[in-house]
């Protein structure tokens, strides 16, 4: 019978795999989207969700990361993190691209500003 850490372990390690999931159909779909040059608003709906989702892998994976113990895991745990912060950062440069080309701010600081004097209530 399992010990309560190793249970814990297997239960971390497969919330970490959930959310690894999620963040790959994630990858996957905005990818899908990008090669059929989808509308600009749903592409950074779904940036904007991959975000949170990425969280949630950050946060799987740390919660599994600090209860590894034998060097091949926790090297394994790092390469497995590493690979999917490098896809995660491909697909945010093919949307960064994407939007720019398609002439939508990419940050607040390119949205216009908008004057008191613009106001017509005054």
């Amino acid at each position: 019978m399992a010990t309560g850490i190793e249970l814990s372990i297997e239960q971390l390690k497969t919330a970490r795999g959930h959310t690894k999931a999620k963040v790959t159909k994630k990858l996957n779909k905005l990818n899908e989207f990008l090669s059929a040059n989808e509308k600009a608003e749903l592409i950074q709906t779904g940036e904007i969700e991959l975000d949170k989702i990425l969280m949630e892998f950050d946060e799987a994976q740390a919660g599994y990361h600090k209860h590894l113990k034998g060097k091949q895991e926790l090297k394994e745990s790092e390469i497995d993190f590493k690979s999917v912060h490098e896809l995660v950062g491909e697909v945010k440069e093919k949307i960064a691209n994407y939007l720019a080309n398609s002439g939508i701010p990419i940050d607040d600081n390119e949205l216009p500003k908008i004057k008191t004097t613009d106001s017509k209530l005054g």
